[in-house]
């Protein structure tokens, strides 16, 4: 079952839809349908973002256990992750402090807000 989508790619031209499952995984399928990559994130995945960063894009995974995970899209790789604590359930991606890159905000079952940079 998807959960949530966000589009990566060059402002213009083709973009590569990333997927989020219940089935633990995130997908990355490009213009034509076929799978790019797939990453076992081990618990369902329930939300995802593109996030701006001075490296390049990456693309914000939240799941059910609480974990946030940054993910470069153009290699399907993990580079980052953080425990929210409770399921995380919501992430949003923007510039809230006017330094060029993107935080990253995910709320919580636990009614808990987290930014990170």
């Amino acid at each position: 079952e998807v959960t949530a989508l966000a589009a990566v790619g060059p402002e213009e031209g083709a973009k590569t839809l990333v997927v989020a499952s219940k089935s633990f995984n995130l997908y990355a399928v490009d213009g034509e349908g076929q799978l790019v990559w797939r990453i076992n994130l081990g618990f369902p995945v329930l939300d995802v973002a593109t996030v701006a960063r001075p490296e390049g894009q990456r693309v914000a995974a939240v799941t059910d256990d609480g974990s946030v995970y940054l993910i470069d899209p153009a290699a399907g790789s993990i580079v980052g992750r953080f425990e929210a604590g409770d399921a995380a359930l919501k992430v949003v991606a923007a510039d809230v402090n006017g330094d060029g890159s993107q935080e990253i905000a995910v709320s919580s079952a636990d009614g808990n807000l987290t930014a990170l940079r």
